[in-house]
């Protein structure tokens, strides 16, 4: 977490933003950025779905690491639960869930509505493999729908994504690795299996805000990745980020190996914001113990955009990354 000296900066930069005339818009800008760096917590993500339709695949194919057991015959989770997801400092927080029906256990549901009465997620996944988004999805949806209106009586209204896995079991058998746009066929039935779960959760009443196709297949060996099958990840780590509160975006921008337009886009308003603050400030006749703000403010800039692309948080990350690029620090 952030060091104390960040929310006093910028505790001592609202205060100054207050007292100088017309700069009380830029208020809100500090208090953004006080939710973006000092309030920064993990997203929370809870992934719900059939069993083998690819829910620790997924959580692998995210972080870009195998961090999360992968079952082939029987579900490797027995009992819902949140955890922390964690490699190379980046974080998830992570609701594991049975497969949805899994072993006709009707306890199990009912463990997976305690878990998220227990902790809303920012972001429901519902998976559907793709070779079966026509097949036992009224079922499905309906054991969805059952634990999202449990949300909703709670008050919590997470965004909800409908993924497409496994998108490289469809056919053409022989396309396996992507890219797949480059097949006819292969493009035509991952379109037409968007299409075709779209329209199983419109008739479900389930309000998806999108339907994302994805493959998520890794292999490593001795914990090096050998094998990257991974396809439309960057559409999926975008389809999650838009329904996070900013106090779960720096991480997810970090913990998410694709997305690198996220990290762009939160590095480049960071920025703008810093610099709009520091022309007020550096504009307004001011004791020189006033301006002085700039430069931490300045420093926290640094420190932030560096930590959005994957550094630690902190000046020796700062000095490491200018050193890197050949600037002497």
């Amino acid at each position: 977490m952030p060091d104390p000296e960040t929310a006093k900066a910028l505790d001592d930069l609202e205060d100054l933003l207050k007292r100088i005339p017309g700069a009380s818009k830029f208020v809100k800008d500090v208090r953004d950025l006080r939710d973006l760096l000092v309030n920064r917590r993990p997203p929370r993500i809870a992934v719900l779905g059939r069993r083998g339709s690819g829910k620790s695949s997924l959580a692998n194919a995210l972080l870009g690491a195998e961090v999360a057991t992968v079952g082939a015959v029987e579900d490797t989770t027995r009992v819902a639960g949140w955890y922390d997801i964690t490699t190379r400092g980046h974080a998830l927080r992570w609701l594991d869930t049975p497969g949805l029906r899994a072993g006709a256990e009707p306890e199990r549901r009912a463990e997976v509505e305690r878990a998220l009465r227990h902790e809303a997620p920012d972001v429901v996944l519902v998976l559907v493999k793709a070779t079966q988004v026509d097949a036992g999805i009224d079922e499905d949806l309906a054991e969805v729908k059952a634990l999202l209106d449990a949300l909703k009586d709670k008050g919590a209204a997470p965004r909800i994504v409908a993924v497409v896995a496994r998108v490289d079991e469809l056919a053409p058998a022989r396309v396996k690795a992507p890219p797949y746009d480059e097949d006819p066929a292969k493009r035509q039935n991952i379109q037409d299996a968007v299409a075709v779960l779209k329209g199983h959760f419109e008739r479900a009443s389930i309000a998806a805000a999108a339907v994302v196709p994805v493959a998520a297949y890794q292999r490593f060996k001795d914990g090096a990745r050998v094998v990257d099958w991974r396809w439309n990840l960057e559409a999926l780590a975008e389809a999650i980020f838009e329904g996070l509160p900013r106090t779960a975006q720096v991480e997810a921008a970090r913990a998410f190996e694709r997305s690198q337009d996220i990290r762009r886009r939160l590095a480049k308003g960071l920025v703008g914001t810093a610099t709009s603050v520091s022309v007020v400030v550096g504009a307004t006749p001011l004791p020189v113990a006033d301006l002085a703000l700039l430069i931490p403010l300045q420093t926290l800039m640094l420190t932030s955009v560096v930590y959005i692309s994957g550094r630690p948080f902190g000046a020796r990350a700062v000095a490491e990354r200018l050193g890197g690029l050949g600037v002497s620090v």
